[in-house]
């Protein structure tokens, strides 16, 4: 098994062998230069970091003393984190609300800040991708400095040749594109994957490795691929706010490396804030040790990890993070206090043979809660289809004792209109999860 590439490229960035220790002090420096920046030019940290000496971090409990950033605060306020001046951003990513109304938030980059989200992609790409390789990509691209502009940039660094297709919108069109090209390796969401997996084994004849990212993977996805294919299926870890990559699969995909001369992370409770340590799981909340337009202290993802502290498989000893197979938020709660997670419904469904995707809305009605459930199937499946998928989340529910008294399952069966777009699958009707 072949270590992670992350190894060399840290430890070329630090000078030495990345020992936990090593790398610690190493992102103390960048951490503390942080905070004076943001301190210094950041209307929101200004404020927010009025009483912390940017300097008096020395262990990454002291951290704890900084209150956390929420998505909530960067809503709408942008301009209070941006530490440079319109004419030195180089990007803006508009992420959308998640309802129907609340302002979205932007996330601003420099040139210097994308060309460090080109070099993790050059050598997080180098895990699956050898010079030579065609990848072709099922994200954005039309834009300069968009995720598909990027990974093609840093794939041209490693010999590779990137393709941007775009989101798979139209899956016959897509399976064309792979068909033409005869890609080695495809990157993709994983609802828009599974469905050219699903619709057409032969169009994967040539690929050896996909790679899925902006969403939950569900094991149950992955398999569906890699059978489907026979290649190798490795995921991604990141969001707009951590420069659109954040941590990648090795060869033994047994958790994220990370991005750690770029990125800090920590996890913390939930519900108090309060700082865990390795192996439990919380929330993940992340720091970016490089930006320079717009710095992030503290930022609350919103997904539910443990940080690995344990060497890898791969022989790495660098800290990962364990899969996301949670979002804060994403429970339905029911009235007897029983809880499961969308993360659980979506194994559960996509073990189904030729589903798609799905969409789920709770409707907290009395006597019982209806979860309303729309199922995608790929074209010319059969009657049976429906029937196999209401076995299946029906199955879940006995196996996890939800009480039948107290929620009622809805489905139906959707395959009007185009694919799903670039958002990620939400429950739709759970607290907080709307505004």
């Amino acid at each position: 098994m072949v270590i992670t590439p992350l190894e060399a490229w840290i430890k070329d960035a630090i000078g030495a062998s990345p020992a936990p220790a090593v790398v610690w002090k190493y992102q103390r420096a960048l951490l503390c230069k942080t905070l004076a920046w943001a301190k210094e030019n950041s209307i929101f940290y200004a404020n927010r970091l009025r009483d912390i000496d940017p300097w008096s971090i020395h262990t990454p409990m002291d951290l704890a003393r900084i209150p956390t950033t929420t998505p909530e605060e960067l809503r709408g306020r942008d301009h209070e984190f941006l530490c440079l001046s319109q004419g030195d951003i180089a990007r803006v990513v508009t992420l959308a609300s998640s309802g129907t109304t609340g302002e979205s938030k932007r996330v601003h980059f420099s040139a210097e800040d994308l060309n460090r989200t080109v070099d993790f992609f050059h050598r997080g790409m180098s895990t699956f991708t050898i010079p030579g390789n065609r990848v072709l990509i099922f994200m954005p691209g039309e834009r300069p400095g968009s995720v598909g502009d990027l990974l093609c940039t840093g794939l041209e660094k490693l010999g590779a040749n990137g393709v941007v297709h775009g989101p798979v919108l139209d899956p016959d069109a897509a399976l064309q594109h792979m068909h033409d090209l005869s890609p080695q390796v495809i990157v993709g969401i994983p609802v828009h994957v599974l469905a050219l997996a699903s619709r057409d084994r032969s169009a994967g004849g040539s690929v050896h490795s996909v790679l899925l990212c902006s969403d939950n993977v569900p094991r149950s996805l992955v398999a569906t691929v890699e059978k489907a294919w026979s290649c190798r299926v490795f995921t991604h870890w990141g969001m707009s706010e951590t420069g659109l990559g954040g941590g990648v699969e090795c060869e033994a995909r047994e958790g994220y490396h990370l991005r750690e001369t770029d990125l800090y992370l920590e996890t913390i409770d939930p519900a108090t804030g309060a700082q865990l340590p390795s192996g439990r799981e919380g929330e993940v909340v992340v720091t970016t040790l490089t930006r320079r337009g717009m710095p992030l202290i503290r930022y609350r993802s919103g997904d539910l990890a443990a940080l690995l502290t344990f060497p890898c498989p791969c022989g790495s000893q660098l800290r990962r993070l364990s899969r996301i197979r949670k979002r804060v938020g994403e429970q339905v709660e029911l009235p007897s206090g029983k809880v499961f997670y969308l993360a659980e419904l979506d194994e559960v469904l996509f073990s189904v043979p030729c589903l798609e995707d799905y969409g789920a809305r709770l409707l907290p009605t009395t006597p019982k809660f209806v979860l309303e459930v729309k199922v995608r199937s790929s074209p010319g499946t059969g009657a049976w289809f429906l029937g196999e998928a209401c076995l299946a989340i029906e199955k879940f529910f006995s196996d996890s004792d939800i009480p039948s008294n107290e929620l009622t399952l809805n489905l139906t069966l959707d395959n009007s209109g185009v694919m799903a777009g670039m958002a990620k699958r939400r429950i739709i009707g759970l607290r907080g999860l709307d505004a």
